[in-house]
């Protein structure tokens, strides 16, 4: 691909895991060009405990080629994490 990667990357906090969510961690984008996977590993952030927190991103490809799209990109949310 010419470039994938994770786009508008929040980290949202909730007091009670339902409602209520705030991004606590700025939008930040992780990009990879010339690549065929590109895997975010080992990736932390600071967190409040006491919280409920979630990740929203955009999962995104660009390709150049003649018979593909220009882009393509799929939003996603993660589960919910009680930190203790």
């Amino acid at each position: 691909m010419a470039e994938i990667g994770i786009t508008d990357i929040q980290v949202q906090q909730s007091a009670n895991g339902v409602s209520g969510w705030t991004t606590c961690i700025p939008e930040f984008d992780l990009t990879g060009t010339n690549v065929s996977a590109y895997y975010v590993n080992d990736y932390g952030v600071s967190v409040t405990s006491g919280y409920y927190y979630r990740v929203v991103v955009t999962h995104y490809a660009k390709e150049t080629g003649w018979w593909f799209p220009k882009s393509q990109s799929f939003n996603q949310t993660s589960g919910v994490m009680h930190v203790l």
